[in-house]
């Protein structure tokens, strides 16, 4: 049903994350026939934003109050990105 679509978790980024990630795409693009990548984010999580979009990842989405977590409702970003063998 999905075929084609690769969803990456980024969780605690440090400063090799660019080469990490790349790495990731690179092998899955190599081992199955990805055509798009998403990402799921929290608004708040500027380091990983700005990482993504340094490989050419766009936001797509912003689902409105989409996490219910302690009492609150917070948003969820979808980034996305084709494959270009960043």
């Amino acid at each position: 049903m999905f075929e084609g679509i690769a969803y990456i978790d980024v969780h605690l980024l440090c400063d090799s994350a660019d080469e990490n990630i790349k790495f990731v795409m690179n092998w899955l693009a190599r081992n199955y026939s990805i055509g798009k990548y998403y990402v799921q984010l929290l608004p708040h999580e500027q380091q990983e934003i700005d990482c993504l979009k340094r490989l050419g990842f766009t936001e797509e989405a912003r689902l409105r109050d989409q996490l219910f977590v302690e009492g609150a409702y917070y948003d969820l970003l979808m980034l996305g990105s084709e494959d270009q063998r960043v």
